[in-house]
């Protein structure tokens, strides 16, 4: 049992530095661009929902972050300070707050885009299947992790 529960303790290891470097990774290419990695992809997200017509909140951008809802006021605090978000009540129920996005934030992810796919277009590297294993792979681990914490 001790092997075991040292194998698994080593493979948890490396998959959390695996995911570190790629965080860091990510961080140091936005490093010269005027949002964060985080604040992009929170951005990202808003910009998916708006695509499909769908409304969100800061409640539901801490749960899909996985941080609390005070740091996602924050990261909203700067967006909205920069231009980036504006805060729409709900037509349906004034006491709920959308998150949407500027023509600002429009054109910056459209522009930050274009720059990840010049710097990491992976598909040429993996292959468009060997990347998409590689995420489903990581959605299928995170999900284990989810289901054993839930129980």
């Amino acid at each position: 049992m001790n092997n075991e529960f040292a194998l698994v303790s080593d493979r948890l290891e490396a998959a959390f530095n695996a995911i570190t470097q790629l965080v860091s990774v990510m961080n140091e290419e936005f490093s010269d661009l005027p949002v964060s990695s985080k604040e992009f992809f929170i951005l990202k997200t808003i910009y998916s929902r708006e695509r499909r017509g769908e409304h969100i909140t800061a409640t539901e951008l801490s749960r899909i972050f996985c941080v609390s809802k005070p740091a996602i006021t924050q990261f909203a605090a700067s967006l909205k300070k920069n231009g980036y978000i504006v805060k729409k009540k709900s037509s349906d129920d004034r006491r709920i707050t959308h998150i949407a996005l500027t023509k600002k934030a429009y054109d910056l992810i459209n522009d930050i885009d274009k720059y990840l796919y010049k710097r990491f277009d992976f598909t040429k590297e993996f292959g468009t299947e060997k990347f998409n294993q590689l995420l489903n792979l990581i959605d299928e681990f995170v999900e284990a992790i989810k289901s054993k914490h839930n129980k």
